[in-house]
Protein backbone atom coordinates (compact mmCIF):
# COMPACT_ATOMS: atom_id res chain seq x y z
CA UNK A 1 0.00 0.00 0.00
CA UNK A 2 3.01 2.13 0.59
CA UNK A 3 4.71 1.37 -2.33
CA UNK A 4 1.02 2.07 -4.23
CA UNK A 5 1.02 5.29 -2.56
CA UNK A 6 4.54 6.44 -3.26
CA UNK A 7 4.17 5.81 -7.20
CA UNK A 8 0.50 7.93 -6.83
CA UNK A 9 2.78 10.64 -4.96
CA UNK A 10 5.18 10.60 -7.96
CA UNK A 11 2.41 10.71 -10.76
CA UNK A 12 1.05 13.72 -8.77
CA UNK A 13 4.29 15.79 -8.61
CA UNK A 14 5.25 14.82 -12.11
CA UNK A 15 2.08 15.69 -13.61
CA UNK A 16 1.94 19.08 -11.77
CA UNK A 17 5.56 20.10 -13.51
CA UNK A 18 4.00 19.24 -16.74
CA UNK A 19 1.20 21.27 -16.43
CA UNK A 20 3.64 24.31 -15.05
CA UNK A 21 5.53 24.01 -18.04
CA UNK A 22 2.31 23.51 -20.51
CA UNK A 23 0.86 26.99 -18.81
CA UNK A 24 4.24 28.69 -19.66
CA UNK A 25 4.81 27.54 -22.57
CA UNK A 26 0.56 28.89 -23.70
CA UNK A 27 1.09 32.18 -22.33
CA UNK A 28 4.33 32.91 -24.26
CA UNK A 29 2.00 31.62 -27.22
CA UNK A 30 -0.64 33.72 -26.34
CA UNK A 31 1.56 36.47 -26.31
CA UNK A 32 3.52 36.03 -29.41
CA UNK A 33 0.15 35.59 -31.00
CA UNK A 34 -0.83 38.86 -30.02
CA UNK A 35 2.51 39.90 -31.14
CA UNK A 36 1.43 38.57 -34.66
CA UNK A 37 -1.31 40.48 -34.97
CA UNK A 38 0.29 43.80 -34.84
CA UNK A 39 2.68 42.71 -37.13
CA UNK A 40 -0.54 43.07 -39.63
CA UNK A 41 0.00 46.62 -39.43
CA UNK A 42 3.48 46.84 -40.68
CA UNK A 43 2.96 48.07 -44.53
CA UNK A 44 0.91 50.64 -43.10
CA UNK A 45 3.01 52.49 -40.69
CA UNK A 46 5.54 52.56 -43.80
CA UNK A 47 2.70 54.30 -45.62
CA UNK A 48 2.63 56.70 -43.11
CA UNK A 49 6.04 57.64 -43.40
CA UNK A 50 5.77 57.72 -47.16
CA UNK A 51 3.31 60.16 -46.92
CA UNK A 52 4.59 62.20 -44.46
CA UNK A 53 7.66 62.94 -46.71
CA UNK A 54 5.97 63.35 -49.60
CA UNK A 55 3.62 66.02 -48.02
CA UNK A 56 5.87 67.24 -45.46
CA UNK A 57 5.86 71.09 -46.95
CA UNK A 58 1.92 70.92 -46.38
CA UNK A 59 1.73 69.82 -42.72
CA UNK A 60 1.54 73.08 -40.11
CA UNK A 61 4.27 73.06 -37.57
CA UNK A 62 2.45 71.70 -34.13
CA UNK A 63 -0.27 69.69 -35.15
CA UNK A 64 -1.18 66.49 -33.79
CA UNK A 65 -2.10 64.62 -36.80
CA UNK A 66 -1.35 64.90 -39.83
CA UNK A 67 -4.33 64.94 -43.26
CA UNK A 68 -2.99 64.26 -46.24
CA UNK A 69 -4.68 62.47 -49.39
CA UNK A 70 -3.43 59.00 -50.97
CA UNK A 71 -3.04 59.55 -54.50
CA UNK A 72 -2.30 55.69 -55.02
CA UNK A 73 -5.37 54.45 -53.26
CA UNK A 74 -8.30 53.70 -55.75
CA UNK A 75 -10.01 55.39 -55.08
CA UNK A 76 -7.88 58.44 -53.60
CA UNK A 77 -8.51 58.45 -50.02
CA UNK A 78 -8.06 60.55 -47.17
CA UNK A 79 -5.74 59.37 -44.30
CA UNK A 80 -5.30 60.84 -41.12
CA UNK A 81 -1.55 60.30 -39.60
CA UNK A 82 -0.86 60.57 -35.63
CA UNK A 83 2.31 62.99 -35.17
CA UNK A 84 4.01 61.90 -32.05
CA UNK A 85 4.41 64.47 -29.86
CA UNK A 86 7.63 67.02 -30.14
CA UNK A 87 8.45 65.25 -33.26
CA UNK A 88 8.68 67.34 -36.80
CA UNK A 89 7.15 65.38 -39.48
CA UNK A 90 10.54 64.40 -40.47
CA UNK A 91 10.99 62.72 -37.25
CA UNK A 92 7.56 61.26 -37.28
CA UNK A 93 8.03 59.71 -40.60
CA UNK A 94 11.48 58.09 -39.49
CA UNK A 95 9.57 57.13 -36.42
CA UNK A 96 7.16 55.22 -38.67
CA UNK A 97 9.97 53.53 -41.22
CA UNK A 98 11.34 52.50 -37.60
CA UNK A 99 8.20 50.35 -36.52
CA UNK A 100 7.49 49.14 -39.80
CA UNK A 101 11.04 47.65 -39.81
CA UNK A 102 10.84 46.08 -36.03
CA UNK A 103 7.89 45.09 -37.14
CA UNK A 104 8.93 43.13 -40.14
CA UNK A 105 11.52 42.04 -38.49
CA UNK A 106 9.34 40.49 -35.52
CA UNK A 107 6.77 38.79 -39.01
CA UNK A 108 9.78 37.21 -40.10
CA UNK A 109 10.72 36.13 -36.71
CA UNK A 110 7.18 34.93 -34.82
CA UNK A 111 6.12 31.88 -37.32
CA UNK A 112 9.05 29.36 -36.74
CA UNK A 113 8.88 30.65 -32.56
CA UNK A 114 5.23 29.82 -32.83
CA UNK A 115 5.35 26.68 -34.56
CA UNK A 116 8.49 25.43 -32.02
CA UNK A 117 6.08 26.20 -28.98
CA UNK A 118 2.93 24.69 -30.47
CA UNK A 119 5.11 21.36 -31.03
CA UNK A 120 6.20 21.88 -27.36
CA UNK A 121 2.55 22.00 -25.83
CA UNK A 122 1.29 18.90 -28.31
CA UNK A 123 4.54 17.30 -26.63
CA UNK A 124 3.58 18.15 -22.76
CA UNK A 125 0.42 17.38 -23.24
CA UNK A 126 1.01 13.73 -24.86
CA UNK A 127 3.29 13.06 -21.85
CA UNK A 128 0.58 14.12 -19.49
CA UNK A 129 -1.77 11.70 -21.15
CA UNK A 130 0.98 8.88 -20.94
CA UNK A 131 1.81 9.76 -17.16
CA UNK A 132 -2.22 9.63 -15.92
CA UNK A 133 -2.66 6.16 -17.81
CA UNK A 134 1.45 4.78 -17.03
CA UNK A 135 1.74 2.12 -14.60
CA UNK A 136 4.72 1.94 -11.60
CA UNK A 137 7.35 0.64 -13.96
CA UNK A 138 6.56 3.27 -16.42
CA UNK A 139 6.45 6.13 -14.36
CA UNK A 140 10.38 6.35 -13.40
CA UNK A 141 10.97 6.29 -16.96
CA UNK A 142 8.34 9.36 -17.95
CA UNK A 143 10.05 11.20 -14.97
CA UNK A 144 13.61 10.88 -16.89
CA UNK A 145 12.19 12.03 -20.39
CA UNK A 146 10.31 15.10 -18.74
CA UNK A 147 13.47 16.18 -17.36
CA UNK A 148 15.57 15.52 -20.55
CA UNK A 149 13.29 17.24 -22.28
CA UNK A 150 13.38 20.68 -19.77
CA UNK A 151 16.74 20.44 -19.19
CA UNK A 152 19.14 23.00 -21.70
CA UNK A 153 22.01 21.35 -23.56
CA UNK A 154 24.74 23.35 -22.40
CA UNK A 155 26.28 24.68 -25.32
CA UNK A 156 29.97 24.36 -26.53
CA UNK A 157 31.78 27.29 -26.10
CA UNK A 158 35.27 29.09 -25.45
CA UNK A 159 35.75 30.78 -21.81
CA UNK A 160 38.64 32.91 -22.38
CA UNK A 161 38.37 35.16 -18.78
CA UNK A 162 35.86 37.01 -18.52
CA UNK A 163 34.45 36.67 -22.20
CA UNK A 164 32.71 33.65 -23.89
CA UNK A 165 33.91 33.36 -27.36
CA UNK A 166 31.58 32.01 -29.80
CA UNK A 167 31.90 31.59 -33.58
CA UNK A 168 28.57 32.41 -35.36
CA UNK A 169 27.57 32.22 -39.43
CA UNK A 170 30.22 33.26 -41.54
CA UNK A 171 33.14 32.67 -39.47
CA UNK A 172 32.69 36.03 -37.38
CA UNK A 173 33.86 35.86 -33.41
CA UNK A 174 31.09 37.02 -31.17
CA UNK A 175 32.53 38.22 -27.56
CA UNK A 176 29.96 38.17 -24.63
CA UNK A 177 30.74 39.43 -21.21
CA UNK A 178 30.35 37.57 -18.08
CA UNK A 179 29.32 40.36 -15.67
CA UNK A 180 29.69 44.05 -15.48
CA UNK A 181 33.51 44.31 -15.32
CA UNK A 182 33.43 42.63 -18.76
CA UNK A 183 30.92 44.63 -20.13
CA UNK A 184 32.83 47.56 -19.88
CA UNK A 185 36.17 45.68 -20.59
CA UNK A 186 34.34 44.73 -23.40
CA UNK A 187 32.99 48.39 -25.02
CA UNK A 188 36.93 49.35 -24.18
CA UNK A 189 38.46 46.86 -26.70
CA UNK A 190 35.67 47.21 -29.31
CA UNK A 191 36.88 48.60 -32.66
CA UNK A 192 34.55 51.20 -34.12
CA UNK A 193 33.01 49.16 -36.77
CA UNK A 194 32.28 46.28 -34.45
CA UNK A 195 28.82 45.49 -33.97
CA UNK A 196 27.47 45.72 -30.39
CA UNK A 197 24.68 43.98 -29.18
CA UNK A 198 22.26 44.37 -25.81
CA UNK A 199 18.55 42.94 -25.08
CA UNK A 200 16.07 46.08 -25.11
CA UNK A 201 14.99 47.13 -21.88
CA UNK A 202 16.18 44.13 -19.78
CA UNK A 203 19.45 42.78 -17.78
CA UNK A 204 22.19 40.84 -19.68
CA UNK A 205 25.46 40.60 -21.23
CA UNK A 206 26.42 42.59 -23.63
CA UNK A 207 27.72 41.31 -27.09
CA UNK A 208 30.43 41.95 -29.66
CA UNK A 209 30.44 41.00 -33.23
CA UNK A 210 34.55 41.29 -34.10
CA UNK A 211 34.37 42.61 -37.79
CA UNK A 212 37.20 42.02 -40.24
CA UNK A 213 37.80 45.49 -41.99
CA UNK A 214 36.70 48.91 -41.57
CA UNK A 215 32.71 49.69 -43.05
CA UNK A 216 32.48 45.98 -43.52
CA UNK A 217 28.86 44.80 -44.05
CA UNK A 218 28.28 41.77 -41.58
CA UNK A 219 25.80 39.26 -43.47
CA UNK A 220 21.90 39.20 -42.01
CA UNK A 221 22.76 35.25 -40.54
CA UNK A 222 25.60 36.68 -38.41
CA UNK A 223 23.67 39.13 -36.81
CA UNK A 224 20.70 37.30 -36.57
CA UNK A 225 22.91 34.88 -34.72
CA UNK A 226 25.09 36.97 -32.80
CA UNK A 227 21.33 38.87 -31.38
CA UNK A 228 20.38 35.14 -30.58
CA UNK A 229 23.51 35.44 -28.42
CA UNK A 230 23.06 38.28 -26.44
CA UNK A 231 19.28 37.43 -25.73
CA UNK A 232 20.73 34.14 -24.72
CA UNK A 233 22.93 35.65 -22.03
CA UNK A 234 20.10 37.90 -20.90
CA UNK A 235 17.46 37.34 -18.16
CA UNK A 236 15.15 36.83 -21.03
CA UNK A 237 16.56 33.59 -21.68
CA UNK A 238 13.74 31.26 -21.63
CA UNK A 239 11.22 33.67 -23.26
CA UNK A 240 10.49 32.40 -27.26
CA UNK A 241 10.80 35.67 -28.62
CA UNK A 242 13.30 38.12 -27.38
CA UNK A 243 14.10 42.27 -29.15
CA UNK A 244 17.83 42.71 -29.58
CA UNK A 245 19.35 46.25 -30.56
CA UNK A 246 22.18 46.13 -31.91
CA UNK A 247 24.79 49.14 -33.25
CA UNK A 248 28.56 50.14 -34.57
CA UNK A 249 30.56 50.21 -31.21
CA UNK A 250 31.53 53.31 -32.14
CA UNK A 251 27.83 54.41 -31.08
CA UNK A 252 28.07 53.26 -27.87
CA UNK A 253 29.38 54.72 -24.20
CA UNK A 254 29.65 53.93 -20.78
CA UNK A 255 27.09 55.35 -18.64
CA UNK A 256 28.42 57.57 -16.50
CA UNK A 257 28.52 56.05 -12.15
CA UNK A 258 27.05 53.02 -13.61
CA UNK A 259 29.59 49.80 -14.11
CA UNK A 260 28.46 47.62 -17.06
CA UNK A 261 25.58 49.92 -18.67
CA UNK A 262 25.95 51.61 -21.77
CA UNK A 263 23.99 54.42 -23.68
CA UNK A 264 24.06 53.96 -27.36
CA UNK A 265 22.49 55.47 -30.79
CA UNK A 266 22.29 54.63 -34.66
CA UNK A 267 20.78 51.26 -33.55
CA UNK A 268 18.61 48.97 -35.08
CA UNK A 269 15.98 46.46 -33.38
CA UNK A 270 15.86 42.27 -34.76
CA UNK A 271 13.12 39.85 -32.83
CA UNK A 272 14.68 37.17 -32.27
CA UNK A 273 14.86 33.39 -30.48
CA UNK A 274 17.16 32.86 -27.87
CA UNK A 275 19.75 30.94 -28.85
CA UNK A 276 23.45 29.44 -28.75
CA UNK A 277 25.06 28.44 -32.16
CA UNK A 278 24.98 24.55 -30.80
CA UNK A 279 21.13 25.23 -30.88
CA UNK A 280 21.31 26.88 -34.54
CA UNK A 281 23.27 24.40 -35.88
CA UNK A 282 20.88 21.40 -34.56
CA UNK A 283 18.21 23.33 -36.00
CA UNK A 284 19.93 24.05 -39.73
CA UNK A 285 19.72 27.65 -39.12
CA UNK A 286 22.41 30.01 -40.53
CA UNK A 287 24.59 27.50 -41.81
CA UNK A 288 23.91 27.58 -45.73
Amino acid sequence: MAHRETAEQRRQSLLGELRRQLEGVEQQLKALRQRWQETQDADRYRRWGELLLTFAHEIPDGVTEAVVTDYDADPPQTVRIPLPEGKTVTDAAQHYFALYRKLKNAADALPSVMERLQRRADELRQLMEQVQNADESELAKLSEEARAQAAPSPPSVQRDGEFLRYVVAGGYEVWVGRNADANAKLLHLARPDDLWFHVKGAPGSHALLRVRQRNEQVPPDAIREAAQLAAYHSRRRTSAWVEVDYTRAKYVRPAKGQKGLALYTHFKTIAVEPKTPDDIATTGEGRR
